[in-house]
């Protein structure tokens, strides 16, 4: 079984991008598949305003009874490390002890915050988790996350919850921590063009700006939920060119990236590509508008970016 401790995070994130509101619900009461959690009386699994020493009351209903789990706080950067992949597999070959001892050894896991508790006898959790000042063992892992890691994708850290019993994320118990000072997603990328000038039909490459600080951050938010639940997509991106009447969609070839981490190197989500200047187009400058979108859960995601190329 496919690990989906953050399924849950990315549906809340992207339906806040969309515009859906997951707090409505049907008037008939529904009977719950699983667990319940609450994050600060909150059924959304995204805690905004993260800070260290700040307190986060988890309270779970519909665990087995009398069940042991941890609780801890994870960098995003084990969604994107390959060699803790397996962490997340759903792999069931530790004894409780092993697997505690392992996660605490996983450099992207903060061992210091990770907490013992029990579900009481009618399966209900109650646990203020607070959120600590120390990082774990990897520097680049901290929380909150770098400038550049946000950039990219990574949008906070993980608070996440393990049954001990089947050793697999409890889904429902686990959230998102954004902290303060970062906003809800990463500002838009940046886009180049190889040449100035061109005449149309020529061939023109785009990729990111030089010294770009921001990135093309919705596919390594498309390879985190792939790993992690299993449900892989692939982004769409298109190339126009011009405004208004005059702009025209050009015939084009073009990838992205998601970021990818290798300790100790970090590496962001990049465009490449080329594209055929459009037939048609007022002489002078013409906008170019680089879109890709990526659908996740449901929900379709976008980055924009947009640069000037001269008709010749």
């Amino acid at each position: 079984m496919r690990s989906r401790f953050l399924n849950l995070c990315f549906a809340t994130i992207l339906t806040f991008v969309s515009g859906v509101a997951l707090a409505a619900t049907p008037a008939a009461p529904a009977v719950a598949a699983g667990p319940t959690c609450t994050f600060n009386g909150s059924s959304l699994p995204l805690i905004t305003g993260t800070t260290p020493g700040k307190t986060i009351a988890i309270t779970c209903r519909g665990l087995a009874a009398l069940r042991p789990h941890l609780i801890f706080e994870a960098s995003l950067l084990i969604g994107i490390d390959p060699q803790a992949k397996a962490l997340f597999s759903g792999s069931s070959g530790l004894s409780p002890v092993l697997f505690s001892a392992a996660l605490a050894t996983v450099d992207k896991i903060n061992p210091n915050s990770i907490r013992p508790v029990t579900s009481d006898l009618f399966g209900n959790l109650n646990y203020t988790f607070t959120v600590p000042a120390s990082f774990a063992t990897d520097p680049n892992a901290s929380c909150p996350p770098s400038q550049q890691q946000f950039n990219a994708g990574l949008l906070g850290c993980a608070l996440a919850m393990v049954d001990l019993v089947t050793q697999k994320p409890v889904g429902a118990a686990s959230a998102v921590m954004e902290f303060a000072g970062f906003p809800l997603l990463p500002p838009q990328p940046t886009v180049g063009v190889s040449t100035p000038k061109a005449r149309a039909n020529k061939i023109v490459g785009i990729g990111d700006r030089a010294g770009a600080t921001t990135y093309w951050w919705v596919p390594t938010l498309g390879a985190l939920n792939s790993m992690l639940s299993g449900e892989a997509t692939v982004p769409t991106i298109t190339v126009a060119v011009g405004s208004g009447p005059t702009r025209k969609v050009a015939v084009s070839y073009a990838t992205a990236t998601a970021a990818t981490y290798t300790r100790p190197v970090f590496t962001p989500g990049q465009l490449s590509g080329i594209f055929a200047m459009p037939k048609g187009l007022p002489k002078g400058d013409n906008l170019v508008t680089v879109t890709l979108i990526q659908p996740l859960l449901g929900l379709p995601l976008a980055n924009v970016a947009t640069t000037m190329i001269k008709r010749a």
